[in-house]
């Protein structure tokens, strides 16, 4: 009886799942779950408006200036010549000022800098977009992949567990040795522990899910068995380096990184150069009293205001040497990233097409090794194969079954991996393998 619940209680912990589950939640759907939802996503969007402000800011120097001041004060005065006299009296007025910047290099490089700054931020939310699509497809299939894992694991459990009682009726007509059946019940005891591992390991990926969303996801949909194997377009490696080199998104926002740096050592080098406005400025003033009497002054002048720094105390040349070194570090960045792009698409290339050839491989190793299990059964029917034999052509079996469903998964990320690197990755991709999901 002891024997008996211990493995009521063990299949009851096994093989048991919500009654009340979810609908599994499709790929697409979480992405644009994700969308709305992921804080790292949603940093870079942020980051990416607050970076458009640069070019309002850049011309904002170039454009008018007008500022408007006011005064009112109060005079309480004593006044002593062959007698003494006190007035008390208020002065007020108020002036009107407008400044036209006419030559001031600095600021008009900044305009040219900020649309770099612009181009550079809009690059980055790309990227992080499309870094956001292989996160979900990622951690999607990270869960498929557990949970076949989970799937492989109770089917061998199943099947060892038949193999445990056959092999203990066996013995108890003196067919095998107690080897056997030692050997089948640690084989049993073994995969009873591996189904628990993986039922952990699922809930670990879909949190990680739910990490993404801000959202529980009990269960995802599964894709078909049979997704098409389809080598990359065009078939040759250098036209996808050529792709890349053209749309990679890190790449433009090295490229425009450096063109920011370019624009900071023109910048700084205009410290040297004189500075020229147009002011324009009408003033008002009524005084109540004093010496000279009550009056009231009008004003208006329109005058051309030309400053010429001579020495800032090195300052100047300083930060034009600074600007000049920081220039040649984003250069040198760019170069790295031109040959981080050409060995993300050659890499992407071939792993493409190494996945593929997995794929095709494992499917023969699932084919073969079934046959080989039924090889094995046979001869031990007849008396020339082991118990353990068949518990290793099982596992066999089950482990090719396991890395099969795993490289179909490598095979769609790696595919995604290389559009990335190319620069053409867009949400489309993951409707169309939205679509070989089982319904």
């Amino acid at each position: 009886m002891t024997q008996k619940w211990h493995f009521f209680l063990l299949f009851t912990l096994i093989f048991s799942s919500s009654v009340f589950a979810d609908e599994p939640s499709e790929l697409y759907d979480i992405y644009q779950l994700a969308e709305n939802g992921d804080p790292v996503y949603l940093i870079s969007e942020a980051n990416y408006l607050a970076q458009k402000q640069a070019n309002p800011q850049s011309w904002s120097a170039v454009l008018p200036q007008i500022n408007f001041s006011a005064y009112r004060t109060n005079f309480d005065q004593d006044i002593e010549t062959t007698s003494t006299s006190t007035q008390n009296y208020d002065n007020d007025g108020y002036s009107l000022r407008l400044t036209q910047a006419l030559f001031r290099q600095n600021d008009f490089i900044r305009i040219s800098q900020s649309n770099a700054t612009i181009l550079k931020a809009q690059a980055d939310f790309n990227a992080a977009k499309h870094d956001l699509i292989l996160r979900v497809a990622t951690s999607y299939f990270n869960v498929l992949a557990a949970k076949d894992n989970l799937d492989f694991n109770r089917l061998e459990y199943k099947a060892l567990k038949r193999r445990l009682l056959q092999s203990e009726q066996k013995f108890k007509v003196g067919l095998i040795a107690i080897t056997d059946v030692h050997e089948a019940r640690a084989r049993h005891d073994q995969s009873a522990a591996q189904v628990i591992t993986a039922k952990n390991q699922l809930q670990i990926t879909l949190e990680n899910l739910r990490e993404l969303t801000g959202k529980i996801h009990n269960d995802v949909k599964p894709l078909i068995s049979d997704i098409p194997l389809l080598p990359p377009e065009p078939a040759n490696i250098d036209a996808w380096v050529d792709l890349a080199l053209n749309n990679n998104l890190a790449l433009q926002a090295s490229k425009q990184q450096m063109q920011i740096a370019k624009d900071e050592v023109s910048i700084q080098r205009a410290g040297h150069l004189p500075t020229l406005d147009l002011v324009a400025e009408r003033s008002h003033s009524k005084v109540g009293g004093g010496v000279f009497g009550k009056r009231t002054t009008d004003q208006t002048s329109i005058s051309l205001e030309f400053n010429l720094p001579l020495y800032a105390g090195g300052r100047t040349s300083s930060k034009t040497t600074q600007a000049r070194y920081e220039y040649n570090a984003a250069k040198q960045q760019y170069i790295q990233a031109q040959r981080a792009t050409k060995r993300l698409a050659r890499s992407g290339f071939l792993n493409v097409q190494s996945t593929i050839s997995q794929v095709r491989a494992l499917q023969q190793a699932v084919i073969s090794s079934n046959k080989a299990l039924e090889t094995t059964q046979a001869g031990f029917e007849v008396g020339t194969r082991t118990t353990v034999d068949i518990l290793n052509a099982q596992r066999e079996l089950f482990r090719a079954k396991k890395d099969l469903a795993r490289a179909r998964y490598d095979y769609l990320l790696e595919t995604l991996k290389l559009k990335k690197a190319a620069g053409i990755l867009s949400a489309e991709d993951l409707k169309k393998i939205n679509n070989w999901t089982r319904l």
